[in-house]
Parts: structure tokens; C-alpha cells; sequence
């Protein structure tokens, strides 16, 4: 296949049960000039039976020991041929128009990378996570004063690969300035590197992508509890890095409050769990007198009412019965949100 205009990107471990819903979504799409590039990242079921089923000129299959979806990212753009780059995960899907919209808009507004909203499906509900009522674009000029406020503190343009188009000239960069394969936050540190070098961003007022949460059963979740903190300081680590060699040091305020609401989620799936409340306690009192963890939090601002009720309980509360019912409360009064 010669040059396209959009090569699809497409991790691949142990999918069976999902991936042929995801490349039929791709090579329906209403746009032609793409290709699609999957790679087996070492699966040990069907998956690679299930894609060898498909019989399209526009499908490259890449097979490989297992390494992560980081390694999987990286093996895909460097055998890839587009101007622009998408990504899919197995087991979601995009919409018919997907990669036509975001190509268009793309050209038309001369952007470096085009942003939609998407619906989640959880439980066979969907519900759509639109990110504007009309279209608009961030300059640089924006992108340098606000983007990183609305990327990492009010998540408004959501810190995963997937809902995105990107010149795959700024996918390239992003790779090159993470150094370290890690499984958790891959997606914000090589997102936040894209925007950091954008020119300018259109944000579309259209919902392209269906994402569906395949990790919200309880038991799934719990297994992370024993590494969730870790790499999410991790993470943490990874993005101030790359906020310090880009000379955002303000924006590492925003990371901090990114941080905090990680260390929530944390805080609610040790809660819903069914572990003892021992057990919980130990859990989070561990990370209360964490240093690192104290250290992040210590930074989050008091820019608003929600966030000051919500530092009061996490910086000032060691009882952990009174930390718990604080949790549900203001998940209940619609006070914490988090994605």
C-alpha cells in the first residue's frame, strides 16, 4: 500500500472476544484512504486467528512478543505511512464518520490535531461525553495559556490517545520524549507532548468514538489497588518531566491536581470494595502518610469551593471511617467528579 491519509492504529493483547467488532468499525469508516495497522502484542487466545479472518488490502498485521501498549504504540507509528495518525482500541469502536470528520476538520482548519467527544458504554447504558456545543480551535497563543489548565485539571479534553487525529509528525516528538515504557498514563504523557508542539487544536462538537469500559467490574479494579498509587506517581514523575523541559513549571499545580484526582478514584475503589475495613484502612492510611503522596497534594490550589471542600477532607482528615463517609458524600452531592 502506497501513501494514505490516515494510518489506524490498533494495540491488540488477548481481544478475541472484541476485535472483529472494532476492525469491522474501522474498514466501514466512509473515508478509504486509510490503513490499518494492528498489532498482536503476544496474545495467547484468538485474537490473531480473528484478524487473519479478515481479508482487506488495507489491513498490515504486526505480530510481536508481549511488551505493553506503549511498545505496541511505538512498533505501529514507525511502520506507519499516513500524514495522520488515530488510534482504536480492541475493544472499542469509531463511529462510521470518524476518521472523515476529524480528517476534514483537520485540513480545513490547518490543525495539528482534531478532538471529539465520545460516548462511554458501561453496563449496556451509553452515555455521550460531548466536549463543546460548537466547534473551535485552540491557537498557540491558547494553547500556552489555557490548554493545559483544561488537559490536566478539568480533564476537559480527556487524557487518552483514542478520541484524537494527530500529524504523525507530532505522535513521532511525543515518543522521543518519553524515554520510559511504562503501562499506566501512557496515554496523557504522550497526548500532553502533542499538544505542548501543536500550532493549533480543533475541537469538534461531534461524539465520534464508542468507548466501552470493559474494566468496570469491581473485582478487576481491586486487583489494582496494590499498584494503582504506584503508578500513578509514576505517571506523575513521567509528565512533571516533560512539563519542567517544555518551561510549563506553573502548570506542574495542574499535574497535582491531576494527581489528586487519581488519589480519589484510589480512595473509592477501596472503598466499594469488599475487603475488611481493616483492610481499608490499611490501604489508605498507607498512602495518607505516603511522602511522595503528601508532597503532590500539598501543591493542589484552592481555586474553587469543590476543590477546598475536597483538600479540607483529604489534608486534614487521618480517621479513615470519616475519610470514607466524606468520599461517598460528596460523590453523592455530585461535589467529586472524576473520569
Amino acid at each position: 500500500m502506497g501513501q494514505v491519509d490516515v494510518s489506524v492504529i490498533m494495540p491488540a493483547y488477548n481481544a478475541e472476544k472484541t476485535i472483529g467488532r472494532a476492525i469491522r468499525s474501522v474498514i466501514m469508516q466512509t473515508m478509504k484512504s486509510f490503513e490499518l495497522i494492528i498489532i498482536n502484542d503476544g496474545s495467547i487466545d484468538d485474537t490473531l486467528k480473528i484478524v487473519e479472518e479478515f481479508e482487506d488490502s488495507r489491513i498490515k498485521l504486526i505480530n510481536q512478543k508481549n511488551g505493553g501498549p506503549l511498545a505496541a504504540i511505538r512498533k505501529g507509528v514507525n511502520n506507519a505511512k499516513g500524514k495522520y495518525i488515530a488510534f482504536i482500541d480492541a475493544d472499542d469502536e469509531f463511529h462510521e464518520d470518524f476518521l472523515k470528520i476529524t480528517y476534514n476538520e483537520a485540513e480545513l482548519k490547518n490543525a495539528d490535531i482534531a478532538v471529539c467527544g465520545f460516548y462511554s458504554c458501561i453496563n449496556n447504558q451509553v452515555i455521550e461525553n460531548s466536549l463543546t456545543d460548537n466547534t473551535f480551535c485552540y491557537t498557540k497563543s491558547d494553547i500556552d495559556q489555557y490548554l493545559i489548565y483544561d488537559f490536566l485539571a478539568s480533564r476537559k479534553l480527556q487524557g487518552v490517545r483514542w478520541n484524537k487525529l494527530y500529524k504523525k509528525s507530532l505522535i513521532d516528538i511525543s515518543l522521543q520524549n518519553i524515554s520510559k515504557d511504562f503501562n499506566y498514563g501512557e496515554d496523557v504523557a504522550m497526548v500532553l507532548v502533542t499538544f505542548l508542539e501543536a500550532t493549533k487544536i480543533v475541537v469538534l462538537n461531534e461524539s465520534l468514538y464508542y468507548y466501552y469500559d470493559t474494566t468496570a467490574s469491581l473485582q478487576k479494579r481491586m486487583r489494582q489497588i496494590d499498584s494503582c498509587m504506584v503508578a500513578s506517581k509514576e505517571m506523575y514523575n513521567a509528565i512533571e518531566g516533560i512539563l519542567l523541559k517544555y518551561n510549563k513549571e506553573s502548570a506542574v499545580k495542574d499535574l497535582a491536581y491531576n494527581f489528586l484526582t487519581e488519589f480519589l478514584m484510589y480512595l473509592s475503589i477501596v472503598d466499594q470494595s469488599n475487603i475488611t475495613y481493616i483492610e481499608k484502612k490499611k490501604y489508605i492510611l498507607r498512602e495518607l502518610y505516603d511522602i511522595k503522596t503528601s508532597k503532590i497534594l500539598n501543591q493542589v490550589e484552592k481555586k474553587n469551593w469543590k476543590r477546598s471542600i475536597i483538600l479540607f477532607f483529604v489534608r486534614n482528615l487521618k480517621n479513615v471511617f470519616c475519610i470514607l463517609l466524606a468520599v461517598r458524600s460528596m460523590k453523592y452531592l455530585g461535589i467529586l467528579k472524576y473520569k
